[in-house]
């Protein structure tokens, strides 16, 4: 294959995001944190399952602690996961 450049490492970060957000299927967010470990990381920092879900299913906003990491041992685990 030939060179490939990242466009994550070239736009900025609320560009990408609305880049991504275009994606209107959960297995396409699925597909894209799986291209590359930075990829990957920039889906989960950035919260793009969570915008997903609440722009597919926006009663979801009312449930206040959905998809919250209230515990320090589950941010513990987050960084973990991230640095792997």
């Amino acid at each position: 294959m030939g060179s490939s450049m990242d466009f994550l490492n070239w736009l900025d970060p609320d560009m990408s995001i609305k880049i991504f957000m275009c994606l209107d299927d959960p297995a396409d967010l699925v597909r894209v944190s799986s291209v590359s470990r930075s990829w990957r990381r920039f889906v989960i920092v950035n919260g793009l399952c969570k915008q997903l879900c609440l722009r597919m299913f926006p009663q979801l906003s009312r449930v206040a602690s959905l998809l919250n990491c209230t515990s320090t041992k589950q941010r513990n685990l987050w960084k973990l996961d991230l640095a792997t």
